[in-house]
């Protein structure tokens, strides 16, 4: 009889399975006894290996967990039954001749929230939060329940997936000069897996009105006239008067 010991295959496949299509990244992997560091970088959540042979004999299959994710869980399957030993962030499998292994592995996106106030100062009746929309976006795109308006008890935005986020808001008047609290300076906020909300407080003031006046005395023979002076405000662009 033949020795098929070297004729037929052990392969091992690994495949990447994430929670939410809609975040992708390269993840890696390491086969103990190999020189091996598969990687798959998911598209719509989802990817894989092409079939890796090895020789006959025990290995561990780790993913290497990135940041903002979570590892969940891995199953690996021959011929229907589930095979191997969980370790941590994997699994040790036995490959025999003739096996085709395919290991699936999970994460899931870490995910934070973020509360957004909104204060108006000076605006009296006439003008109040609720004339601003406040909106919440990540890659240039409006979250989930983004815009909303403005509000003095805060509104939350649950299960964002963590990262950086830019919040802006729109309408209210031109005359109210916003800034923007600690947690969120420039609109900038980042999100992490805590428990408690990122808190953000957007804080419109009505600007004041500053009035300059040029009086030119003309009482030792000068022809000077208002607008031949100018003025500079903070060092800016100089303005004439008029």
């Amino acid at each position: 009889e033949k020795d098929l010991t070297n004729i037929l295959e052990r392969d091992l496949t690994i495949v990447k399975n994430t929670n939410n299509p809609l975040y992708n990244k390269t993840f890696n992997f390491t086969v103990s006894g190999t020189d091996l560091t598969p990687n798959i970088t998911t598209v719509a959540g989802t990817g894989q290996t092409a079939p890796i042979s090895l020789n006959k004999g025990y290995y561990n299959v780790i993913e290497i967990v990135g940041d903002e994710w979570t590892y969940s869980g891995v199953s690996c399957i021959y011929d229907g039954e589930s095979v191997g030993e969980s370790i941590q962030n994997g699994k040790s499998i036995y490959v025999d001749n003739g096996d085709n292994v395919t290991c699936t592995f999970t994460n899931t996106r870490q995910t934070g929230s973020l509360k957004v106030i909104k204060i108006v100062e000076g605006g009296g009746e006439t003008v109040t939060s609720a004339d601003f929309q406040i909106h919440v976006m990540q890659n240039n795109n409006d979250v989930a329940g983004s815009p909303q308006v403005g509000n003095t008890e805060g509104t939350v935005y649950s299960n964002l997936p963590t990262g950086e986020y830019i919040i802006s808001e729109t309408g209210g008047s031109e005359e109210f000069i916003a800034t923007f609290s600690e947690n969120c300076l420039n609109g900038i906020v980042t999100i992490t897996n805590e428990e408690t909300p990122v808190t953000c407080t957007i804080t419109n003031t009505k600007a004041g009105i500053l009035i300059v006046k040029k009086i030119v005395i003309n009482d030792n023979g000068g022809t000077k006239i208002a607008t031949d002076f100018s003025f500079q405000i903070n060092g800016e662009s100089a303005t004439s008067f008029i």
